[in-house]
């Protein structure tokens, strides 16, 4: 009976002296940055002050082992303990050989992933475990970013649209995305149309959050749906994605009797000497803004400079805009005469586009 006993009473001095400090730890709010891990609660539960080493190990389900963190010497006082700034900066952190081990070394955010902390406290001295426990947690990659435009279930008008999103918070260096756009066909999901179709846009190493429509891809087509997505990686590790979204391409030119083909860019028609105006001025114009109406105006280059009236109001939307000012009826223009379009971009850069007016015949 007595050997029972003293089973028992070995047991229970081996459980107080594995639990003289307790350890606080919520993975949610400081498991998501590797500063954040420093941010820990010790509890010393005896009346005197300990010299404790402290090991916190992180591993994430897929990638293993991301980090291991050593401090040595930390004094704990009776109660409640959180590490000082003076003791963080002691710490030894080895971080393992991989993707996510390096993202998180070079910027402190851990990627999205299950992940399990694991704190060890031991008697600097003796090396006696006076307290362990590990906390799991599923993170979400750093930041949730949202598409903008083309907006979701919306019909464009642009065969070529600007596609354009919120960017990650907080910004990292080095940060990419990716944009992938894909025909969805009949009775798939748009989920299953970006896995398994051929996209259209498989476009990496973009560094800002829009897209132009590449010009060497093939444009979109009339009445089909298309689905899209963007994720944002840095050093080959996803850090968040997008989600899908999708739009259809379908609506009617909102100018009639005008030909849709030939549009060149503002930017290349500049650079000529003289487009000749047959009683339209027909350019093509990015927009990366919201829309609005398009400030504009056409001045006189043979008669000293003078500001023409009575201009017709253009609308401009956002992405690639096909204009058309129609100016065959305005008595100000005169045959043959030189005129310079001046475009007032809502940043106010300006675009400037000499021209010759010629009188439809």
């Amino acid at each position: 009976m007595s050997r029972y006993i003293f089973i028992v009473f070995f047991l229970l001095i081996t459980s107080w002296a594995n639990s003289q400090v307790t350890i606080q730890f919520s993975p949610e709010i400081y498991g998501k940055t590797v500063d954040g891990l420093f941010s820990a609660r010790y509890t010393n539960g005896t009346a005197g002050t300990k010299n404790v080493d402290i090991n916190i190990s992180v591993t994430e389900q897929a990638g293993g082992a991301l980090c291991n963190i050593q401090l040595t010497a930390i004094q704990l006082l009776p109660g409640s303990n959180i590490l000082n700034a003076g003791q963080s900066r002691k710490a030894t952190i080895h971080f393992s050989n991989t993707d996510r081990a390096r993202l998180a070394k070079q910027t402190s955010y851990l990627p999205g992933g299950a992940y399990s902390y694991c704190f060890e406290v031991s008697d600097s001295k003796t090396g006696t475990v006076l307290g362990e426990n590990c906390f799991d947690a599923d993170l979400t990659a750093i930041s949730a970013f949202t598409l903008i435009s083309p907006a979701d279930q919306e019909t464009i008008c642009d065969n070529r649209p600007l596609f354009t999103w919120q960017p990650l918070v907080p910004s990292m260096p080095g940060t990419n995305y990716q944009l992938v756009l894909c025909e969805i066909k009949e009775h798939q999901t748009p989920e299953e149309a970006l896995n398994y179709n051929l996209p259209l846009i498989n476009q990496p190493a973009i560094t800002s959050p829009l897209l132009i429509y590449p010009s060497n891809m093939t444009a979109l087509e009339k009445k089909k749906k298309y689905a899209w997505q963007v994720s944002a990686y840095r050093e080959k590790v996803i850090l968040q994605r997008s989600e899908v979204w999708i739009f259809k391409y379908g609506c009617e030119d909102s100018i009639k009797g005008i030909d849709n083909n030939g549009f060149r860019d503002i930017e290349d028609l500049a650079k000529g000497n003289f487009y000749i105006a047959d009683g339209i001025i027909k350019f093509a114009l990015q927009n990366p803004y919201a829309a609005q109406i398009l400030t504009y105006h056409i001045t006189g280059l043979s008669q000293k400079d003078a500001v023409i009236k009575h201009l017709p109001t253009v609308k401009l939307r956002q992405g690639t805009n096909n204009i058309v000012i129609d100016i065959s009826e305005n008595k100000s223009f005169v045959d043959s005469d030189y005129y310079q379009l001046t475009v007032i971009m809502p940043n106010g850069e300006t675009k400037k586009l000499r021209f010759q007016y010629k009188k439809q015949l």
